[in-house]
């Protein structure tokens, strides 16, 4: 077995006991419960969606969900520690502007405690995967083998994404059930990725 299928499993482990846990608790009935769960949710179904593209050699369009899953957990960390009410009411009809990201990150990263954990991400990271997202140079390079139009992902490139991929939905679920006061449902998650 090669390491990225060793590693798309991980992924699907991971990904089925996040569910599991997920479907665990009853959560409070509020605008921004209902907000975050689906975050949960939707970053879960792009990670499967990533998995299942890999695994059909789908490379392009598997590099061009990474972006949206990053971004959901990015906002679901922001509404979660950052956001007033009458933001996570707006976001909740799709009438909030978040700050710009450079902005979102820095929030972020103070308000967790993550030292710059998530700006450094952005600046060796966000650009390809806007690249990826946005059909831009990245992913037109990758459309190429020895100059024929045959795709060229390296295992390196998509080791990374599986990894990008599974960190991500890893620290949002980890967050998500701390402050929904489920600390056994994160220390269960926490024990299953170490």
């Amino acid at each position: 077995m090669s390491q990225i299928d060793d590693l798309s499993n991980q992924g699907a482990e991971i990904r089925s006991k996040l569910r599991e846990l997920l479907l665990r608790p009853e959560y409070p009935v509020d605008t921004k419960t209902t907000l975050l769960t689906a975050y949960v949710d939707i970053a879960l179904e792009h990670h499967e969606a990533i998995s299942l593209l890999i695994k059909t050699k789908l490379f392009g369009s598997a590099f061009a969900v990474v972006r949206p899953l990053v971004e959901t957990m990015l906002r679901a960390l922001w509404i979660n520690a950052l956001a007033n009410p009458n933001q996570i009411e707006k976001a909740s009809r799709d009438k909030l502007k978040f700050p710009c990201m450079s902005q979102m990150l820095a929030e972020i990263d103070q308000t967790y405690g993550t030292d710059a954990f998530f700006q450094s991400f952005k600046g060796s990271n966000w650009a390809a995967m806007c690249s990826y997202a946005h059909s831009g140079a990245s992913q037109i390079a990758r459309r190429f083998t020895n100059g024929e139009v045959k795709p060229s992902y390296s295992d390196g490139e998509i080791l990374e994404v599986l990894n990008v991929t599974n960190t991500a939905v890893i620290l949002l679920t980890i967050a998500f059930f701390k402050s929904m006061g489920c600390q056994r449902e994160a220390d269960e998650i926490q024990k299953a990725v170490t």
